[in-house]
């Protein structure tokens, strides 16, 4: 195990340097740190740079803590808008149609899909919160780059 943590570490600092500058803005709150990415990976890439900041991709898991995150990127409490469109969060398809939090393997017992999402074509299999439609959920095909949210 060491051996592979050994091998990782460098790995997920090339991925950082390769894909941005690795810049993250920092937003704290009462329940949770958040580290906003400035540049897009796809998400397991996503995965790895929050797990090299010893933090895990957001997982948006309580109606309580989605509404905090609106009023941080919706309503203006952060005072910062996200960049560019959508985020990653950390809801992954297991397997068809069981979606689980990466950090946990939990199962969605909470969830804000779109209309219609997920949408359960095999090959969209995370998911990304949609900036513009007030932070809704939407499936997406993992190799696809977006910014993302990290947490702890």
């Amino acid at each position: 195990m060491s051996r592979l943590c050994f091998l990782l570490v460098p790995f997920v600092g090339a991925i950082i340097s390769v894909y941005g500058q690795g810049g993250f803005t920092p937003i704290n709150t009462d329940q949770f740190a958040l580290a906003v990415s400035d540049f897009e990976l796809p998400w397991a890439d996503a995965v790895a740079a929050c797990t090299a900041r010893g933090q895990s991709l957001l997982s948006v898991d309580s109606a309580g803590k989605d509404r905090v995150l609106v009023d941080l990127f919706v309503n203006g409490g952060a005072n910062m808008t996200l960049p560019g469109n959508n985020s990653w969060i950390g809801a992954t398809e297991s397997r068809e149609g069981a979606w689980i939090w990466q950090s946990s393997n939990e199962p969605l017992y909470y969830t804000r899909w779109m209309v219609g999402q997920p949408d359960d074509i095999s090959s969209i299999n995370c998911a990304y919160q949609a900036v513009q439609a007030l932070l809704y959920w939407r499936d997406a095909n993992c190799s696809a780059p977006m910014y993302f949210i990290c947490e702890s």
